[in-house]
């Protein structure tokens, strides 16, 4: 019997990762963060990674709330 091995859950995303989430191009979240925009990264040694924290921030940041 084989075992796979998943990788460890770091809570840290990749732009790809990311990018299928919002739906957006990765060349989109690049953008944004050039303009200062979308979610809070880490960036160590030119690795962009997305912490789950700031990803929720961002979100919960843009929920409307409606009066329905």
């Amino acid at each position: 019997m084989t075992t796979t091995l998943a990788p460890p859950d770091t809570g840290l995303y990749t732009p790809q990762q990311v990018a299928r989430i919002f739906q957006v191009d990765t060349k989109t979240l690049a953008n944004w963060r050039y303009l200062g925009r979308g979610p809070e990264y880490v960036k160590d040694g030119g690795i962009v990674r997305y912490p789950r924290e700031a990803l929720q921030a961002y979100l919960a940041q843009r929920t409307v709330h409606t009066n329905a």
